[in-house]
């Protein structure tokens, strides 16, 4: 009877000895289908942190740029020494396309002030004149890469399939930033016959490249005044303010109460308001007339003149120069303000025309 017991034991139960030795396949396999996609998915996310990232520095530097051809080699180099850095390898991204493999097409958009909009690219210059008086023009860069899998799951037949994870995931994304020197948009010249100029000017602290000399900004220096006031620019951006719009304009940049504010303006910039017959006035607005509609932004403030708020802190009056330390802390965004006609919320704004190209500097 024990023999017989023996027997059926060895045939039909599994020994302790025989768990044992499977439970490491066991956990082997769990890493596996758990453990590797959460990487694979940190690895999407990096990816498209990146793409946004890359559209976002070549879109700076192509508008830093004074001539066109500048633009968008800066903004090729720009992209393509980003795919050296570790995140990228990290996310494993590879260049759909774009302005020599690079992943990037650079357009331009040119904006009328009434309202309509027109597209030249990808990677080619304007081909009619500019005009700065009806136009507002924008460098945007379209990018487009492969990103992941970290570590590919196209074994596993539920997973091959599945971008990100059994095989890349493509993701594009664009960013615009507005030309700080529009002129140069045109194809004026054949940019072979000359040196190119963009990575031969004085680099900002910053790191956005700036001409030494005035080109079309009211403080073409700016960036030596900061030097020589003894601060350093901690951030910086150009953004467009439009006249119709009555909502306040994200400069994209924080800052800290202590930190110090430098605003500077294309000198063509220009807007008007229904306020005296329509005349076109500069930031600082029409000085005779005061916002005294309770709507308006900064009531007491000029009809048209440039209104700039910390956060939640009190609005003030930026006007065509300023440079100051700054009340409390928060995003920086700015306005034109309007209402010296008692008006519903935002009725008066859509009478408004013209736009400010402002660069806004942070430094301490």
């Amino acid at each position: 009877m024990g023999r017989k017991g023996a027997k059926k034991n060895k045939l039909g139960v599994r020994s302790s000895s025989g768990n044992m030795a499977e439970f490491p396949l066991v956990i082997y396999v769990s890493i596996i289908l758990f453990t590797v996609p959460i990487i694979d998915l940190l690895g999407v996310a990096t990816g498209m942190s990146a793409v946004c990232l890359v559209a976002h520095e070549s879109a700076s530097r192509a508008a830093d740029q004074r001539r066109y051809a500048d633009s968008l080699s800066g903004a090729q180099q720009s992209a393509t020494a980003f795919l050296g850095s570790g995140i990228a390898k990290f996310a494993r991204m590879k260049p759909i396309g774009g302005y020599q493999n690079s992943g990037i097409n650079l357009f331009i958009d040119a904006s009328s002030i009434a309202g309509s909009m027109q597209t030249f690219g990808p990677n080619t210059p304007l081909t009619v004149p500019v005009d700065t008086s009806a136009n507002v023009y924008q460098c945007r860069i379209d990018a487009s890469y492969e990103i992941g899998p970290t570590i590919p799951m196209s074994f596993v037949p539920v997973l091959a399939d599945v971008p990100g994870l059994g095989k890349p995931l493509t993701v594009s994304f664009n960013a615009n930033r507005t030309a700080e020197y529009p002129n140069g948009l045109e194809q004026l010249q054949n940019s072979s016959s000359t040196p190119m100029t963009a990575f031969n000017n004085v680099a900002s602290p910053s790191g956005a490249f700036k001409l030494p000399y005035d080109t079309g900004w009211n403080n073409g220096h700016i960036f030596q005044d900061i030097a020589a006031a003894g601060q350093t620019v901690l951030s910086d951006n150009v953004i467009q303010v439009r006249a119709n719009n009555p909502n306040w304009t994200d400069s994209q940049l924080n800052i800290k109460a202590g930190q110090t504010l430098w605003i500077d303006l294309r000198a063509d910039g220009a807007w008007t308001t229904t306020t005296n017959n329509g005349q076109m006035v500069d930031a600082n607005g029409f000085p005779g007339f005061l916002c005294q509609n309770p709507q308006s932004h900064l009531i007491g403030a000029p009809v048209a003149s440039l209104i700039g708020q910390v956060g939640s802190n009190q609005p003030f009056v930026v006007g065509e120069n300023f440079q100051s330390y700054v009340p409390g802390a928060g995003e920086f965004q700015l306005v034109i303000d309007d209402g010296g006609n008692p008006t519903p919320p935002g009725v008066v704004y859509q009478y408004n025309a013209g736009s400010m190209a402002v660069r806004v500097i942070v430094a301490q």
